[in-house]
């Protein structure tokens, strides 16, 4: 999922796009099942299929938009490229796709998919090796993503992707049973690999998550919130900082004494991750917290498809969550 994943994260750039999330796309890299099968069980209205091959210094990427209700091909494309010159081409991969399905890409969206950075070629291959072993949350994968990720940076330190991967890294290892080095793990280096990557590049939506765990860790949730909420401005589909943003709320609840259910968002994005879900009365509770009108509106916009759909459900010990809320949105695979 390295291309992939950061195709995925580019599209869901674009607020008016509804994407689901790597961990709930990946399940299905090498399924069996048809497209419509695939589409339903996600909820979504299309696929992007694509393949990835990388040779002598250069990445073809081959792009299909599948409508997923018929599994016909709407659009396809082949793209060549110099490694140097990748988050060029996802960016113009990113608007294509945008454009196919007749989504608006506000103009700050069109800036940050209009990237001209370059990138070296060796180091972001490590990258999306490592990248692709953290999301594995294995003990054994992160500590060799985290090997990974200290050769990218080696290569090339001013690439802010690699140390924001890192700072989540060093608190995930240790968690998940692995063994980092002393230096390398632990709080203090996250906020130093967060802060690294923040000073790199501040409009980076995964820098900010980061932070913002980081922040969750040292028990500042006021602060924890700023990030994610400033991540979700800069990528309105990050699943992690939907997550990080209701766990910062409910924090802000249980201040307040009021505690009921949690992450309605991230089940949107991330259908096959069934999280618990609350009831309406929690959005109440944010506008009586003083969360800002557009933020409420937005989230309550964004949840009308749970509610049409009989409305989130209260969960008694040891019951699962109902079916996922249907969406419109992209899914990409490869």
């Amino acid at each position: 999922m390295g291309m992939a994943g950061e195709l995925l994260m580019r599209l869901c750039q674009i607020e008016t796009l509804s994407v689901i999330a790597r961990t709930s796309v990946v399940k299905y890299r090498r399924a069996t099942k048809t497209i419509p099968e695939i589409s339903r069980e996600l909820g979504v209205a299309y696929l992007v299929d694509g393949s990835v091959q990388r040779a002598g210094g250069k990445v073809r990427i081959q792009v299909q938009l599948v409508d997923g209700r018929t599994g016909v091909h709407e659009w396809a494309a082949s793209y060549t490229r110099r490694m140097e010159n990748v988050l060029q081409l996802q960016g113009r991969l990113a608007r294509r796709i945008a454009r196919e399905l007749e989504a608006t890409i506000r103009p700050r969206e069109k800036r940050q998919l209009s990237e001209e950075r370059t990138v070296d070629s060796t180091a972001y291959a490590l990258y999306l090796q490592a990248r692709a072993l953290r999301f594995q949350e294995t003990g054994a994968g992160v500590v060799e993503a985290v090997r990974l990720l200290r050769q990218s940076v080696a290569l090339d330190s001013t690439f802010a992707p690699p140390w924001a991967v890192l700072s989540t890294a060093a608190w995930l290892g240790p968690a998940l049973g692995g063994e980092l080095p002393p230096g390398l793990r632990g709080t203090s280096f996250a906020r130093e690999a967060a802060r690294r990557a923040l000073a790199l590049d501040s409009t980076s939506a995964e820098a900010h998550v980061a932070m913002g765990i980081v922040q969750q860790l040292d028990g500042d949730y006021p602060l924890a919130g700023q990030h994610f909420k400033r991540a979700l401005a800069l990528n309105p589909g990050l699943a992690n900082a939907h997550l990080g943003q209701s766990d910062t709320a409910m924090w802000l609840l249980r201040q307040s004494g009021y505690f009921d259910g949690l992450h309605y968002h991230s089940v949107k994005i991330d259908p096959l991750l069934k999280p618990l879900r609350n009831e309406p009365a929690f959005l109440r509770e944010l506008e009586r917290l003083g969360l800002d009108d557009a933020t409420v509106r937005h989230t309550m916009e964004r949840l009308a498809p749970v509610f049409q759909n009989g409305g989130p459900k209260r969960l008694r010990d040891g019951e699962t969550p109902s079916d996922s809320p249907l969406q419109t949105g992209v899914s990409f695979s490869s």
